[in-house]
């Protein structure tokens, strides 16, 4: 958890993302995987959402009140600051067995990984939107 990330850390966060999963998903679908194992979360599953660690006021301006952040950089920042990427990690290795997914260099290996990082792209893209959740206006970056 980065408590306090530089400028330019949060899209450079979610950009980062956005192009692992999309490369990683074509490859996926390529060789004729089942694309269920990685489709984006809709929600953060509930024993996450019931952990300690989750930051429930963070989900909701994120999800509710997309227009409180002035650039996608400052989004990308406020899901690493307050905890709530890192709490579903750590809680996801918990909830499905895999200490790997609360690690930086082996997260990318199991599936729920792109279930966590779909779920946050669509975070961003429901910034883009300012929580219309679909294409249209979108907001300059």
């Amino acid at each position: 958890m980065n408590l306090d990330p530089p400028p330019g850390y949060g899209l450079e966060f979610l950009r980062y993302h956005r192009d692992f999963t999309a490369r990683a998903l074509a490859w996926y679908y390529r060789n004729g995987y089942d694309p269920r194992l990685v489709e984006a979360w809709a929600s953060v599953p509930e024993p996450i959402r019931q952990a300690p660690c989750y930051n429930h006021a963070a989900e909701a301006r994120i999800l509710f009140q997309p227009e409180t952040f002035a650039s996608a950089d400052e989004l990308g920042r406020f899901i690493e600051s307050s905890n709530i990427h890192s709490c579903i990690h750590q809680e996801s290795a918990k909830l499905f067995g895999d200490p790997a997914i609360n690690d930086f260099d082996t997260a990318p290996r199991n599936t729920v990984f792109y279930n966590i990082h779909g779920m946050v792209d669509r975070w961003w893209r429901n910034w883009e939107g300012l929580g219309r959740f679909r294409v249209g206006r979108r907001r300059q970056t």
